[in-house]
């Protein structure tokens, strides 16, 4: 019997295409009525991996994401931090902040954020309640304080992570140009509930209306 090599080359060129579009992962079926479009949402996948056929589920951009962070005021001067990374030059500055693990409050993701970023312990003083991204994602601040840490003169931390290339501490005024103008709000409410609590001794906990 003779075995000719190219009926092995034609399948391969004729099936092998479709065989290495995988089974688990298929394309999107077009959107059921009702479904958020690419065009209203600007963030849901059409080719998303491992969803379901015809669902946006996990890949709806009007779940709302959320996440909290500190807004830390030191010797008169506001905390903000810098994303790393070149695409990220021009970016607005940011209060530091994170979303929260499995089972975590946002008290506690705010302070371990803060430090991760930072390198700064920081205590709550109070709740500055939620702004809202762009993105839809939803920020919870709190008004902070440093406990421990380094800072140096001209207020930057050296021991900062390597999600942002630079930490440092700003006069207020400089402080509300620089950050992300959704979470200016988060700011002005810290400098506002700082001087009350330096006027009230500094001693009670604040909190601020969501």
């Amino acid at each position: 019997m003779f075995f000719s090599v190219r009926e092995p080359l034609r399948f391969i060129v004729r099936y092998l295409p479709g065989l290495m579009i995988s089974p688990r992962v298929p394309l999107l079926d077009a959107a059921p009525a009702g479904a958020p479009s690419i065009s209203s949402v600007g963030t849901v996948f059409a080719t998303a991996p491992f969803a379901p056929r015809g669902s946006f589920s996990g890949y709806n951009a009007g779940m709302a994401r959320r996440a909290a962070g500190c807004v830390v005021v030191h010797e008169g001067r506001v905390l903000l931090v810098h994303p790393s990374g070149s695409y990220n030059r021009g970016k607005p500055w940011s209060i530091p902040k994170g979303e929260p693990g499995a089972g975590e409050d946002e008290e506690r993701v705010a302070v371990r954020e803060t430090r991760e970023e930072t390198g700064l312990a920081c205590r709550i003083l109070g709740d500055l309640g939620t702004v809202v991204q762009k993105g839809g994602k939803v920020v919870r601040g709190f008004l902070a304080v440093v406990v421990a840490g380094r800072v140096r003169a001209d207020g930057s931390c050296p021991d900062h992570d390597w999600e942002v290339d630079k930490a440092r501490f700003f006069e207020p005024r400089e402080a509300l140009r620089l950050v992300k103008e959704t979470q200016r709000p988060l700011l002005e409410r810290a400098l506002a509930m700082a001087a009350g609590a330096t006027a009230d001794g500094g001693s009670s906990r604040c909190a601020a209306s969501p």
